[in-house]
């Protein structure tokens, strides 16, 4: 269901989730102001007419690669994570096990197109402090016309376009942090805390398929824990990472002709007790906003933990497959479920 917010609605929601472009300091302008709208083309553009998405984060350190030169030391994913390898550093993982399919993590005014994979370190059979990490490459830039700029080219960047949850896969790269720099004059103005920096795997210039795995279940972790915007120790752990939440309860907002639900613009869902979000930049471009009834609660969400923009946010890879109860418009969904879960569950959801 799209309906459009008032500006100063349609703002404040864009300001919270538009993406960071920390590596480019042009971002884009998304294309419509439709409710429910998510993710992949990103931009701090705060129009009242903006909308479409929440687009990409993570900028990386330097504006290209250089092909000719494509190697670095061995590496883990926890080693980057926990600061053992410093920022800057070229690396190679090996064996580490996709944990979403490729998607658009960004497109800047001028036409920069960056890719990403979410990445786990292998061997697991549930995802743990320090073991995720999102691996961005850029391909090559959109055309760019008065009008903005287009379509980014896919298989131009070297991450394969069919990678899917359970690949095995060896990436170099290089270790990375990233914060939008404005995000602490946003958090001044809000009165919040400014969010801790994400760690990446950025400028990818090798990425190689050797083979599947099972894709590990994802850690328990509180909402609070990943919801406290300020939480350095807690996002280096958790950061990039599949995780679920529990007991989780949807704030409802206004909805015009129609009784309240939690989707507001933008796709974004705000929950009760907690400044965590769930938002849906993974699956919208491919599946569209979710759909969910008043007063719904999740017994399970499962997503990965992401920085988008200057909000520490949760984003499900399926609208159907990682929210319980499921979006209303998925197949088997019951239009009159709530799901209220349990009480043991809401609780650990807040400890």
């Amino acid at each position: 269901m799209t309906i459009s917010r008032s500006s100063a609605s349609l703002v404040a929601a864009l300001v919270a989730s538009a993406a960071l472009v920390a590596c480019s300091s042009d971002s884009a302008t998304p294309a419509s102001s439709n409710r429910g709208g998510a993710g992949g083309t990103g931009g701090a553009d705060a129009s009242a007419d903006s909308a479409g998405g929440s687009g990409g984060t993570g900028g990386a350190t330097d504006a290209a690669v250089d092909a000719t030169v494509c190697e670095g030391v061995d590496s883990t994913i926890t080693a980057i994570a926990n600061g053992t390898v410093a920022p800057g550093t070229a690396a190679k993982l090996t064996g580490v096990v996709a944990m979403s399919s490729k998607w658009l993590v960004s497109k800047s005014k001028k036409g920069t197109c960056i890719w990403g994979v979410f990445v786990s370190e292998p061997g697991l059979t549930e995802t743990a402090e320090y073991s995720g990490t999102l691996a961005i490459a850029y391909g090559t830039d959109a055309p760019v016309t008065d009008a903005g700029s287009g379509t980014c080219p896919t298989g131009t960047d070297p991450i394969p376009n069919d990678v899917a949850p359970g690949d095995v896969l060896d990436i170099i790269g290089k270790a990375d942090s990233y914060v939008y720099s404005g995000c602490a004059t946003i958090a001044v103005d809000a009165g919040t805390a400014a969010p801790a920096a994400g760690i990446q795997f950025s400028n990818v210039c090798s990425v190689v398929k050797k083979g599947t795995a099972t894709v590990p279940a994802a850690a328990v972790v509180s909402s609070n824990t990943l919801g406290n915007a300020a939480a350095a120790a807690d996002h280096a752990k958790w950061g990039n990472v599949l995780v679920q939440v529990q007991g989780v309860t949807g704030v409802d907002i206004p909805n015009d002709g129609g009784a309240p639900d939690p989707v507001g613009a933008y796709g974004i869902i705000k929950l009760e007790g907690t400044d965590l979000e769930i938002h849906d930049k993974l699956y919208y471009p491919t599946k569209g906003a979710p759909t969910f009834g008043e007063a719904t609660t999740w017994s399970s969400v499962v997503g990965l933990s992401y920085l988008d923009f200057c909000t520490w946010s949760l984003q499900p890879r399926d609208k159907c497959t990682d929210f319980t109860p499921p979006s209303l418009d998925c197949p088997g969904a019951d239009a009159g479920a709530t799901d209220a879960g349990s009480a043991d569950a809401a609780d650990a959801a807040t400890e």
